[in-house]
């Protein structure tokens, strides 16, 4: 067979820096040609398959892995078995890569990821800005809180996709319930407390268990005072522990229609007033050498 470049079976666009093109498929092989945009950032997936392997060959552009920090341009090949790591990849310079996969498909799986990701966050625009607001900055502070995590693949990936539908189940939740200001009644406060679990219930199908755990505990606290579990201490996972200063931190210092936020300097003096007994203290410390005075 003989396949044309111009020819493709199906083409989407997955975000603002990246299009697939599938050119073929078959039940045991797939072609798919990933045309990306640089200043973009792209995960590259092993395979599910114990026999099964991908292969990415670079033909135009430059990237970088994260980890690494090494360059590919035309002509490298980044191969992954089930084995492997996520790979995380930069892109320095608009980039073509052509992706082989043999033993399972990938076009399918990838498009339901970013499908259901463009779905949500529409749907969190749509529902409450606050949140889509609240959500894109706690995801942009942990991002820059990972390297001191020292987090490389799928960790990483898991860290960075909790923090940004860390509060997706909100969407389920009535605006006259968001919005409310004062005090929630004990009911009131029951239902808000469901966003939790709701946000397992849309991620689950689409993303990993580390994932759904990580967004599920950014409400548990050390003392058991938490929710929806009550765990304490070690029962939260680390990453969890960090999410939670970081949501709560941006909660404290962002201006609502009911409450003017707190300056950083106040939120992290009611953080440290909090450690051990709430948060764990070396997440305050990481948060407060990366956040930048003007956050407040």
């Amino acid at each position: 067979m003989y396949i044309k470049d111009n020819h493709s079976i199906e083409m989407k666009t997955v975000n603002e820096y990246a299009d697939i093109y599938k050119k073929y498929d078959d039940p045991l092989f797939e072609i798919n040609v990933y045309h990306m945009k640089k200043g973009g950032s792209f995960y590259l997936t092993p395979p599910e398959n114990p026999s099964a392997y991908k292969s990415y060959i670079i033909v135009k552009g430059l990237v970088v892995d994260q980890k690494s920090q090494i360059d590919y341009g035309p002509g490298d090949i980044l191969i992954l078995k089930s084995t492997d790591d996520y790979a995380i990849i930069d892109i320095k310079e608009d980039a073509i890569l052509y992706l082989t996969t043999s033993g399972e498909t990938s076009y399918k799986s990838t498009e339901e990821r970013f499908e259901f990701a463009h779905k949500m966050l529409e749907e969190i625009q749509k529902k409450d800005d606050y949140t889509n607001q609240h959500c894109f900055r706690v995801f942009t502070l942990a991002k820059e809180m990972a390297p001191h995590l020292n987090l490389h693949g799928k960790m990483l990936y898991a860290f960075l996709t909790a923090a940004r539908y860390h509060d997706l189940g909100k969407i389920k939740i009535s605006d006259q319930l968001l919005n409310k200001p004062g005090h929630f009644s004990k009911e009131e406060f029951l239902t808000m407390k469901d966003h939790v679990l709701e946000t397992r219930r849309l991620l689950e199908p689409v993303v990993e268990e580390e994932v759904c755990l990580i967004a599920e505990q950014h409400h548990e606290r050390l003392n058991g005072s938490g929710y929806p579990y009550g765990l304490k201490g070690d029962e939260i996972s680390e990453l969890g522990k960090a999410l939670a200063v970081i949501d709560t931190f941006d909660a404290m210092t962002t201006d609502r229609v009911y409450k003017k936020g707190k300056t950083t300097e106040e939120a992290f003096r009611e953080l440290y007033q909090m450690a051990h007994s709430h948060y764990d203290i070396k997440y305050i410390d990481l948060l407060k050498n990366i956040v930048k005075p003007s956050h407040s």
